[in-house]
């Protein structure tokens, strides 16, 4: 990277920390600062320089918050003076400190500030979970007057501008050590005369926060935070200002800002590499061949990238030789300790594909960033790289405070993502290898990313459970997506209708006689349908990362993080989810039209006016005397037209309703039911779809309406009727409103802030994130949109011909967006390279 002061770091010098004291021995706190890491943004090229003092910022984060990192030191990068030299001490994993019953890692440190100032100057401290939107050197020269510091209130101290000389006897090292936060801030009240106020606007938390007036975002709600540090602990919901964080860390990542840099690395890795210097260079033997999963996984990327160089880096060894010809085919193959790869010119060492498969998770996580960000940028075509991650996920320590979640498959995938947005044409492979075993295959999972790897169309398969309406759904985004599909036909047995057959990743649902699900994995797997999804988890388990699935439709797309792309409707009213994909609507395409079917109808003369008895029509409210007076409105509403009647029942329509139906409305031109057994030549579906003039819709079926509505053709819609309802179904949807409610309640804690997710709240939360629970949708929602946009009306009288004007066309639904995210996925520009 460029020695610029988005990547500006010191470089560990310590005269200027000594100087604090004035004296060359340095106290406890200073030999604590000593060796903390310390980010320097100086002043940028160009800019006048300023008289004033540079703005100390003490940051209180842990190893797993590199995200929140990124985006709070790129918040002060974009508002500061440009003048002026910011330096953010960064507090993590300090030692001496007793940190039993904290709340975070790094909740004590902050009192320690007045020490490792020695007793001079100013300070400020920051959480990591904040975003400045002022200059911070604006808070840095507040007036403090006679108190020692300024804070909110006496019980909120994580934003503070401390005068360290006043607080030094207040706040000793060995109390911030070994003391209670309670008690310390207690001893430092504005009774006390220790704290003056500081405007809110300088802390505003989530909902407090004014645009336009606050200084300072602070994004306090535990599982709100955008970059969702601790999946283990909590379910994350969605909180205020999201969209505002996300806009900072994506500007971060594209122009290349981090904390540290290869110009100016973390103390951590100066540290190590002077041990390593002192190392003879030596003759390096290779990691590849150890597990056939990864060896296999390098030689695949040669061949599909036609790589012809490739460089294998080894982190805790030094070297540098080459072999030519190297294995695969390649021309030639380097092999490099990769401190020594680091310390060459950026521009000298280059080839088709960067390979590094043994301790890159040993090295400091504060470099991480930038180390995978040099592998991008000295890679033409690819880069491969193995990890070790571990055995169980992360839980946390009784009685120690939560550090957040390192090392696992998602965290490094982070890291990956970001580079690959700055180098958009290098494809990467990450594998993980679960317990650091490198011999089982069983243990390897992996993440790919980047463009892919050759031009070659992607294998497709598709997958529903059979329902006519989650078929059209995936047959739509195949068609939309234009690349070669198979449909593997399943057959389900009576486990599949099981309580929670649903959940987890098998096929005990299946019947004999399924279709063969078999290597080789497809590249992409598109699935609709409550029964379908366990088969498509387990493809995807089968695959080891592979294989990239895309589930649509709450019941297919839950849990959100068993898939690559959970695409629901809004009206399902899930949680927040990085892969979550919200439309408005369901997918429609071009509905399949039966030759047979087509011919039928083609003899039907005249105009044609199509009923449909959907899917929830009994939700309407309606019984056999209703749905034979709608079957008689229908009726009076042809003969007006002058129009003959074709009827399309869903198979979850009940009988008595089409029964008592079809007796109002007398005999139709054309009558199809749908049944489980019918293949799709034998539906008439599509058929009815292109021949109707206009459409009455029967139901509360969310793809049947979105497709009729497609068609901008007129389409009228069967009132609800107000009914009693069951007891049972009232008792169920009550249970499910107060878990649904509970789930999402926010209790405060005694700062008036929303407290962490705990207890019930979370188990609750639990239930609708694992889909064992899912909150009641809005099935009015879709109907009464298109009721008022003017797309559809409601079927109150006999249709006439002068009804038929005046609609609306139907907005396109969000088929275009849906497919391209998943051209994105498999690393395929929107055009294609397909």
């Amino acid at each position: 990277m460029s020695d610029s002061p988005q990547n500006a770091r010191e470089t560990g010098t310590s005269s200027g920390r000594r100087s604090l004291a004035g004296a060359d021995a340095l106290s406890p706190g200073e030999a604590i600062r000593e060796a903390m890491e310390t980010v320097v943004l100086p002043p940028r090229p160009g800019a006048a320089r300023s008289d004033a003092p540079a703005i100390e910022i003490y940051l209180g984060t842990e190893p797993a918050q590199f995200r929140a990192n990124r985006v709070f030191g790129w918040s002060i990068e974009k508002v500061r003076d440009p003048g002026r030299e910011v330096r953010i001490h960064v507090m993590s994993e300090l030692p001496g400190f007793r940190r039993r019953f904290w709340t975070t890692g790094f909740t004590n440190y902050r009192f320690a500030i007045p020490a490792f100032q020695a007793g001079r100057g100013r300070a400020l401290y920051n959480d990591e979970d904040e975003i400045y939107l002022t200059d911070p050197g604006a808070l840095f020269d507040l007036p403090i007057g006679e108190a020692g510091y300024l804070a909110t209130s006496d019980t909120e101290s994580s934003v503070m501008l401390i005068d360290c000389e006043r607080m030094a006897s207040v706040w000793s090292l060995d109390e911030a050590q070994r003391g209670w936060k309670r008690d310390l801030l207690r001893r430092a009240t504005r009774a006390s005369g220790h704290r003056g106020e500081l405007d809110p606007h300088w802390n505003a938390r989530d909902e407090e926060f004014e645009p336009g007036r606050s200084h300072l975002l602070h994004y306090t709600t535990l599982h709100t935070q955008p970059w969702r540090p601790f999946p283990e602990r909590f379910v994350y919901q969605e909180g205020a200002y999201t969209a505002l964080w996300h806009e900072l860390e994506r500007e971060a990542i594209e122009a290349g800002f981090e904390m540290f840099s290869q110009e100016r690395p973390s103390r951590a890795f100066l540290n190590r590499l002077s041990r390593l210097e002192a190392l003879p260079q030596s003759e390096l033997g290779s990691a590849l061949g150890v597990a056939a999963e990864v060896t296999s996984s390098v030689e695949t990327l040669v061949n599909r990238t036609k790589a012809r160089t490739l460089v294998e880096l080894q982190p805790d060894l030094r070297g540098d030789q080459e072999l030519s010809p190297g294995r695969f085919g390649l021309e030639s193959e380097r092999r490099l300790g990769l401190f020594d790869w680091l310390s060459q010119d950026q521009g000298e060492v280059v080839a088709d594909g960067v390979v590094c498969v043994e301790d890159l998770e040993s090295l400091p996580v504060w470099d991480l960033p930038w180390i995978v960000e040099s592998l991008f940028r000295r890679a033409r075509r690819f880069v491969f790289v193995a990890v070790r991650t571990p055995e169980k996920p992360p839980r946390r320590r009784f009685l120690l405070p939560p550090q957040g979640t390192t090392h696992t498959l998602e965290w490094w995938r982070a890291h990956f993502e970001a580079a690959s947005v700055r180098h958009p044409d290098v494809s990467w492979e990450l594998a993980a290898l679960r317990g650091g075993r490198l011999d089982d295959a069983s243990r390897v999972t992996l993440a790919l990313g980047g463009r892919r790897p050759d031009d070659t169309p992607p294998r497709v398969w598709t997958l529903s459970d059979g329902n006519p309406g989650n078929e059209r759904q995936v047959e739509a985004l195949a068609q939309a997506l234009s690349w070669p599909a198979e449909s593997k036909r399943l057959t389900f047995g009576l486990a599949s209708s099981l309580p929670f057959a649903a959940t987890g990743a098998h096929l005990r649902g299946l019947a004999q006689g399924t279709a063969s699900l078999e290597a080789p994995w497809p590249d992409l797997l598109i699935v609709a349908g409550r029964r379908a999804a366990p088969v498509a988890r387990w493809i995807r388990m089968q695959a080891r990362g592979r294989t990239c699935v895309v589930a649509l439709g709450a019941k297919a797309a839950t849990p959100a993080d068993a898939v690559d792309l959970a695409v629901t409707p809004s009206s399902a009213n899930l949680f927040p989810h990085p892969r979550r994909l919200e439309i408005a609507q369901p997918l429609v395409g071009t509905a399949a039209i039966s030759q047979r079917w087509r011919e039928r109808v083609d003899q039907v003369p005249g105009r044609k006016l199509v009923l449909v008895i959907g899917s929830g029509a009994e939700d309407l409210g309606l019984d056999g005397p209703s749905a034979e007076a709608l079957g008689r409105l229908v009726a009076e509403s042809a003969r007006s037209l002058g129009a003959a009647v074709l009827v399309s029942a869903s198979r979850h329509a009940r009988s008595e309703l089409i029964e008592s139906c079809l007796r109002g409305l007398g005999r139709p031109a054309l009558f199809h039911r749908e049944t489980p057994e019918q293949r799709p030549d034998e539906r008439a579906w599509g058929a009815f779809l292109a021949a109707g003039e206009a459409f009455i819709l029967v139901g509360q079926g969310e793809t049947t309406l979105a497709e009729l509505a497609a068609t901008g053709r007129p389409l009228f819609l069967a009132p609800r009727r107000d009914v009693q309802r069951n007891p049972w179904s009232v008792t169920r949807d009550a249970v499910r409103d107060l878990i649904v409610e509970r789930a999402k309640t926010k209790p405060a804690n005694d700062r008036g802030t929303t407290r962490p997710q705990e207890g019930l709240e979370l188990l609750c939360a639990r239930l609708i994130d694992r889909g064992h629970l899912r909150p009641r949708r809005d099935s009015e929602g879709l109907r009464g949109q298109l009721v008022r946009a003017g797309h559809a009306r409601l079927l109150r009288a006999p249709i006439r011909a002068g009804d038929l004007e005046g609609f609306v066309p139907a907005p396109a639904d969000d088929i275009a967006r849906v497919a391209q995210r998943v051209r994105r996925l498999l690393g395929l520009s929107e055009a294609g390279r397909d």
